[in-house]
């Protein structure tokens, strides 16, 4: 369990650049070991009404996966704003 919100906190930090407000849901399984060196790698795999899909893979040092899972992320606001040919 603490493994998972270490995780949670991860992906609020890169994967929504600071702002984890937008996460809409995380989700994980499996289980880490006391002692574990983890590497984590996020992999934006697609889109569910307008929000980033991203899956989280997390491994130990000697390559053996122990933590997979998925997060939702809300897209940032953005506005394009076109102030004419004039000027």
């Amino acid at each position: 369990m603490c493994t998972s919100a270490a995780i949670h906190r991860y992906v609020g930090n890169v994967a929504t650049q600071g702002h984890p407000d937008r996460i809409l849901a995380v989700s994980c399984v499996g289980i880490v070991f006391p002692g574990d060196e983890l590497i984590v790698e996020l992999r934006h795999i697609s889109m569910c009404d307008g929000n980033i899909v991203i899956s989280i893979e997390t491994t130990n040092s000697h390559g053996d996966k122990f933590l997979t899972g998925s997060a939702e992320i809300k897209q940032p606001t953005t506005v394009y704003v076109f102030i004419g040919q004039d000027s």
